[in-house]
């Protein structure tokens, strides 16, 4: 195996050294007293130049030489017993398939659900006489007067309904012509009953919201078409949020998030993807969703910052511990645990991560046993026992 490694600590190397066998000779004999493995040569662990044939302590720091196998030198395996294990801080883990989940996180700002504001306009020509919504910001109720409107055209048809036969072709065009204007059924009703003209005509809010704007004042001259208010109803809203480039794949328009605001005073609300709008942001590589959220209470604010999370499905897959995988350059290898103490690299392949779990896409199946943690130690060790000229990885079982 290559040294792709970096080397640890000085007191890394101690511990997994002094640990490695209790007696580096024994640690070779069989049941009746044979060499079970070739021995290549004896090394020391604090200064791995050091190669011996025979065993001994090192010239330079006067430590226990510790034997390295031809298996060793050829597959970068290191023998580790369980005891040793737990004192230096080595544990194992089954490779196992589960589901994973990314969570995401972006960063939003509340706006005006635009198809929830309506323009209040001027139908015929005429004169405010009185303004009841005079303040931006103001709760509107649905059928609330807004002002009075004094218009000779609304007038004289008025005169003209009242003057027509009951059920007849004019009444009910002069009927037809009010309702166009803007007057309600229960106004024309009214004039009916009353048999009495209105001079100044009630507008009424077509629904309920928040004031956002006022264009004209009292006494003011209107014509048909222009902009008397605007009006935004305020019980659902929009969150915008900016997504980077490579995170826009894996959101669908429909899926569930939760909107919390950045003060975090209230519970996170629920929402939906609204729209994933397809134009990106050349500069910052950034594009855009539309939430839609519910806010019976007004929580929600346009304006207000809030944080969008939500969980990203990645499906089932096989899975290690981010911290069992050794990030050699190009190469990513895990130690699986061969039995007998025996902890040898494998290659492998991984995909996408999670903060818990790293996909395994080949080199290992489901039920190896891997270490988990103290890898660096294991790897320091294999790079001191291995030949420095090896290019492969073992793959044995594999």
């Amino acid at each position: 195996m290559k040294a792709h490694f970096q080397p640890l600590s000085l007191l890394f190397l101690f511990l997994l050294g002094g640990c490695s066998t209790t007696s580096p000779t024994a640690a070779h004999l069989d049941e009746h007293g044979q060499k079970s493995e070739a021995i290549s040569h004896y090394t020391c662990p604090m200064h791995p130049s050091v190669k011996e044939k025979d065993p001994g302590i090192c010239p330079i720091c006067k430590m226990d030489l510790t034997a390295v196998t031809v298996q060793q030198m050829t597959t970068g395996e290191v023998v580790v017993e369980e005891g040793h294990r737990q004192r230096i801080g080595v544990r194992t883990a089954v490779v196992e398939r589960r589901p994973l989940h990314r969570p995401f996180r972006a960063l939003g700002e509340v706006h005006w659900d635009e198809a929830r504001v309506k323009d209040i306009t001027a139908r015929v020509e005429g004169w405010v006489e009185s303004l009841n919504a005079s303040r931006t910001g103001d709760l509107i109720g649905k059928g609330t007067v807004l002002l009075t409107l004094y218009s000779p055209a609304l007038y004289s048809t008025q005169q003209e309904l009242l003057n027509a036969p009951e059920g007849s072709r004019l009444a009910k065009n002069s009927k037809e012509r009010l309702r166009l204007w803007g007057l309600s059924a229960r106004t024309i009703e009214g004039i009916l009953s009353r048999q009495k003209a209105l001079q100044n005509v009630p507008i009424h809010a077509p629904n309920s919201g928040v004031l956002l704007e006022k264009a004209v004042n009292e006494g003011a001259h209107v014509k048909a078409g222009d902009l008397l208010f605007r009006v935004a109803d305020s019980q659902k809203v929009w969150v915008e949020a900016e997504v980077f480039e490579q995170d826009l794949a894996d959101l669908t328009e429909g899926q569930q998030v939760q909107i919390s605001l950045t003060h975090g005073s209230n519970a996170p609300i629920e929402g939906r993807i609204d729209r994933i709008y397809p134009n990106l942001d050349s500069t910052s590589r950034t594009g855009r969703i539309r939430i839609t959220v519910p806010n019976p209470d007004g929580t929600l604010r346009p304006g207000m910052l809030a944080e969008v999370e939500m969980k990203i499905d990645l499906g089932e897959a096989l899975t290690v511990s981010p911290d069992a995988v050794v990030h050699t350059g190009p190469r990513k290898v895990v130690y699986v645990d061969r039995g007998q103490g025996r902890l040898a690299p494998v290659e492998v392949t991984i995909g996408a991560s999670t903060p818990e779990w790293t996909v395994i896409e080949s080199g290992l199946k489901e039920g190896d046993t891997i270490v988990s943690s103290g890898v660096f130690l294991i790897a320091a060790e294999s790079r001191i026992r291995s030949t420095p000229n090896d290019e492969e990885v073992s793959h044995a079982g594999h």
